[in-house]
């Protein structure tokens, strides 16, 4: 299981008046065992700002044997904007990830 908080870098339990809120479409994407050194097929989670103002960041980070595609979100989002991070499995070791 991947929690996607760790994935996106966001932690936001709650967002301040007049800033840029980071939204999550899905808190968690579960995964089929995969062989090691191989990749899943990705899941699409969407990053919508939900506040007033643009977000910016400079790269999303993902955690140990995941990968992630953020080539639509990397510019940033203008307030009430949103894009699509594609998630995949790639694990590294044996075990859980």
């Amino acid at each position: 299981m991947l929690v996607l908080q760790h994935i996106a870098g966001l932690a936001l339990p709650g967002c301040g008046v007049g800033s840029a809120c980071a939204q999550l479409s899905a808190s968690a994407l579960s995964f089929a065992s995969q062989v090691v050194t191989s990749t899943s097929a990705t899941q699409a989670v969407t990053l919508a700002n939900t506040g007033n103002q643009a977000m910016t960041f400079t790269g999303i980070t993902p955690s140990t044997g995941f990968t992630v595609d953020a080539a639509t979100c990397l510019a940033g989002l203008a307030a009430g904007a949103n894009c699509t991070l594609n998630v995949a499995f790639a694990p590294t070791a044996t075990g859980e990830q």
